[in-house]
């Protein structure tokens, strides 16, 4: 356990449950920004990392025992770009300055996604290259970027659709299954640069019992798509498992 103070500047902490797997807050990330008015305590069994926000940043933390280099043996570490945690950072890693240690912490085991999909992933990857790929988060493919690369649409499943979402994305949430007939779905999937739709599991019967996050209504025009849903062509299939080409959205380009 510790506190965490910033002396000067802004920075963004990041904490994730170490808890146990199977406890309720194992996994899940909280997110604050701090400044010197405001600190922080984090409890025995949750991670913090940060991320400084503006140059000159001066950051301590006063920790439950004393640190040696034997001790940090004994230490749990995770990858700050985990597609498991699916932490968000402002500034992107790629752009950062990372140590070398943080570059090659592990990542966590994925309970979400199995040999089958994983390899049904990267034969998609093969069609769409670098495409945008819009999916549906809570059937493990927001794991799918760190995984196997692929581009897709969500990348975590701490989606907040509450503030801040933007109106393309609220558009495909919920009317899908309408992207061959109507327009302002067809022109939203092209202002998100859409090119394809992903779903691991189609339908929604598989998928309930398997996140505490999944909330059916927020996904109603995700959960009709099928086969035959108009402007969607499925170029790839397996199981119950498709990739259908967003048709509609590549003319409208042309």
């Amino acid at each position: 356990m510790g506190q965490v103070h910033l002396h000067r500047s802004r920075l963004r902490l990041r904490r994730v449950g170490r808890s146990p797997c199977g406890q309720p807050t194992f996994g899940q990330v909280f997110t604050c920004t701090l400044d010197p008015s405001k600190a922080i305590f984090v409890p025995r069994g949750v991670g913090n990392s940060f991320q400084a926000l503006e140059d000159g940043t001066a950051y301590t933390y006063l920790v439950n025992a004393h640190w040696s280099a034997e001790l940090k043996k004994t230490y749990t570490f995770v990858n700050l770009a985990d597609p498991v945690l699916g932490i968000r950072w402002p500034i992107p890693l790629d752009q950062c300055e990372l140590s070398e240690a943080d570059l090659h912490h592990p990542m966590e085991d994925n309970p979400y996604l199995d040999a089958t999909e994983l390899s049904f992933a990267e034969r998609c990857k093969a069609i769409v290259g670098d495409g945008l790929v819009y999916n549906f988060p809570e059937d493990g493919s927001a794991f799918l970027y760190g995984a196997v690369g692929l581009h897709t649409y969500y990348r975590s499943l701490n989606a907040d659709f509450d503030e801040g979402e933007p109106a393309a994305s609220r558009t495909l949430r919920l009317h899908l299954d309408e992207i061959g007939t109507n327009a302002d779905v067809t022109a939203a999937a092209h202002d998100a640069g859409v090119g394809y739709v992903l779903l691991l599991d189609v339908g929604e019967a598989d998928v309930e019992p398997h996140f505490l996050t999944y909330d059916a209504t927020e996904w109603v025009g995700v959960n009709a798509v099928g086969d035959d849903t108009p402007g969607l062509e499925v170029v790839l299939s397996e199981g119950d498992m498709g990739i259908p080409l967003a048709a509609s959205v590549a003319r409208s380009r042309s």
